[in-house]
C-alpha cells in the first residue's frame, strides 16, 4: 500500500488543480463582462442560436408528404403559440418537442405489407426463423 503522505500529497495537487481548472474562467472572463462587444452578443445570440434551431429543425421536412410533414409543422405552430403566450423558451421548446413526439408516434403506424415473395422449395424467412425457434424450444 501506498505510504500515506504520498497518497495525501497526490489528493492535494489534484484537489488544486480541479480548483484552478474550475476558476479559471470566471477569473479570465471577468474583463469581458464589462466589454460592448458581448454585451453585443448577448442581446442577439438568443435570436441567432433560435435561427440556427430552426434551419436545422425544417431542413429534412418532407414537404412533399405531407403525412409525414405535418408533426414537425404542427409542433412549429406551437412551439411559435407557447411563445407569442408566454414569452417562455423552455416552456415552448418542450412543448413543440413534446407535440412533435407524440404526433410523430401517432402517424408513424406500420403500413401492410405483402408476404415476403418465396421461391419453390423455400420457406420464407420469417417462417424458417420461427421453426428454427421452436424447434430449438423442443
Amino acid at each position: 500500500m501506498p505510504d500515506p503522505s504520498y497518497l495525501l500529497a497526490a489528493v492535494t495537487v489534484a484537489a488544486a488543480v480541479t480548483w484552478s481548472l474550475r476558476a479559471l474562467p470566471f477569473r479570465v472572463l471577468a474583463p469581458l463582462r464589462a466589454s460592448a462587444a458581448v454585451g453585443y452578443l448577448s442581446a442577439r445570440m438568443p435570436l441567432g442560436v433560435m435561427v440556427v434551431l430552426l434551419a436545422y429543425s425544417l431542413r429534412d421536412l418532407p414537404l412533399a408528404d405531407p403525412a409525414r410533414a405535418l408533426p414537425g409543422v404542427v409542433a412549429l405552430a406551437v412551439t411559435v403559440a407557447l411563445h407569442r403566450w408566454r414569452r417562455n423558451a423552455v416552456l415552448s421548446i418542450l412543448g413543440g418537442t413534446a407535440v412533435n413526439v407524440v404526433l410523430a408516434s401517432l402517424l408513424a403506424r406500420p403500413r401492410l405489407t405483402a408476404a415476403p415473395a418465396t421461391r419453390p422449395g423455400r420457406q420464407p424467412v420469417q417462417a424458417a426463423a420461427t421453426s428454427i425457434r421452436l424447434s430449438s424450444l423442443a
